[in-house]
């Protein structure tokens, strides 16, 4: 809409997921929602599982960062490509 900012942020996570009447539902799925609330505006969050699977060649785009404890989560790390990271030109 004209005149609006938008400030999209993305979590992604890798593993394993339950499919059911085309919907996901799992540990994962769950991850992946709390680490979009917790990117900032113009970022992307990933887990470990999912930094792990990418082209190594791709992974210096992504700068770890320490997240506080999350329900449901053990791991603290992710991995973020944002503005900062040159991940999105701004506008």
């Amino acid at each position: 809409a004209q005149g609006q900012n938008w400030s999209l942020h993305v979590g992604m996570a890798a593993g394993r997921v339950i499919s059911r009447d085309g919907d996901v539902y799992g540990a994962t799925v769950n991850r992946a929602a709390r680490l979009c609330a917790k990117a900032r505006g113009r970022s992307i969050l990933i887990d470990e599982a999912m930094f792990k699977q990418l082209d190594p060649n791709g992974r210096s785009a992504w700068k770890p960062v320490e997240l506080p404890p999350m329900r449901g989560m053990t791991e603290t790390r992710a991995y973020e490509l944002g503005s900062e990271a040159g991940g999105f030109v701004s506008s």
